[in-house]
């Protein structure tokens, strides 16, 4: 008995100083939902971990992944993942791989054949290297197919502009009120959170909760804003944390210029009133003066984002078309836009109108 005793104690000792090697990998998420009517992708982390002592060559692979129900195969992943494990202390060495996972539509049909809203995606990893024994390693993550409502969160698309419509614009120095736009496309439903970012500085946080939708629009804070103190082009990105996702970062970027802003006039339009259809023979435009103000630059526009189709200098506050402009511009389209620019002494733009629609008469 003694004789028993003492082997015991002594493989007990053994296994305290040389514990046995292990090694797993983890999938992160271990389970998603997806909606059903349209493809998704989602972002897979794999936590791998390896406890064999002194083995600093040890890598993990995997040739490829499969989608599955009830053993049948779906669909398979020819993609190949790597990583090279690293030494954190005490014998453990660990390493991540990330994956971009596109779920097929023909996956999702195939499930549904099958009558079935559960998909399994398995890889199967093979640590070898070194001195370290070979394992071979299997992680399976969990896909649950339900409506758009109920599926996780997830970014298709997003996309960076200014007022202009336009990821890149041109302010002058202390310029106020300058703001960046985000459109961010998405699926389902889930906890959104990111934030706005200028010359590698936070600039503010968003936190969310979106339900099933399309399209969510975040704007720049007015305060803080963004900065045009310094000249020279500055680049705002915006950053999202959650949902987890594989998109490059857009960015967009407004120049400083050395001149410094003046705050315009507001000039008032006074007639016609926006969107009133008038007869251009007899109907005038008519607009408020304003002080400083020495002559103004009256716009016609057929696009309210295009050059204008025709402009007329006057230092008074009304004008009309004559007839052979009447004639040559405004022939061709029955609505148009127009707006009022005031100059001042040294020509530099004191005021500038609102644009105002209007339609003509036949």
């Amino acid at each position: 008995m003694k004789k028993i005793l003492s082997i015991l104690i002594s493989l007990i000792i053994l296994l305290f100083l040389h514990p046995t090697a292990y090694a797993s990998v983890t999938p992160v998420p271990l389970s998603v939902d997806i909606a059903r009517s349209t493809q998704t992708t989602i972002v897979i982390t794999y936590h791998i971990t390896n406890t064999q002592i002194n083995d600093k060559h040890t890598r993990a692979r995997s040739e490829s992944g499969r989608f599955s129900v009830g053993g049948k195969t779906l669909g398979t992943v020819d993609k190949k993942l790597t990583a090279k494990l690293s030494d954190n202390g005490n014998g453990l060495f660990s390493g991540l791989i990330k994956e971009k996972l596109p779920i097929p539509a023909s996956v999702i049909k195939k499930a549904e054949q099958l009558k079935s809203v559960r998909i399994k995606y398995k890889r199967q990893f093979r640590l070898s290297g070194g001195a370290v024994a070979s394992y071979n390693l299997s992680c399976i993550v969990n896909i649950k197919v339900t409506s758009a409502g109920g599926a996780d969160l997830s970014i298709k698309h997003f996309q960076l502009y200014f007022s202009n419509n336009r990821a890149v614009i041109s302010v002058k120095k202390r310029q106020p009120a300058l703001k960046a736009y985000v459109d961010i496309n998405y699926n389902g439903s889930g906890l959104f959170q990111g934030y706005w970012q200028v010359d590698g500085r936070i600039l503010s946080h968003v936190n969310r909760y979106l339900v099933y939708g399309r399209t969510l629009k975040v704007d720049t804070p007015d305060v803080p804003g963004l900065p045009t103190f310094s000249e020279g082009p500055h680049i705002v990105t915006f950053i999202i944390n959650k949902p987890e996702h594989d998109i490059i970062q857009p960015k967009a970027v407004y120049y400083v210029h050395p001149a410094i802003y003046t705050k315009k006039a507001n000039i008032v339009l006074i007639a016609p009133v926006d969107k009133k259809a008038i007869d251009l023979r007899n109907d005038g435009f008519r607009w408020e003066s304003e002080e400083n103000i020495t002559s103004y630059l009256i716009e016609f526009i057929d696009d309210e984002v295009e050059k204008p189709v025709f402009s007329a200098f006057t230092k008074k506050t009304e004008y009309i078309l004559p007839p052979p402009v009447r004639t040559y511009y405004f022939s061709k389209k029955n609505t148009y836009f127009w707006r009022v620019k005031g100059f001042g002494a040294g020509d530099n733009i004191m005021g500038e109108s609102m644009i105002f629609k209007f339609k003509i008469k036949k």
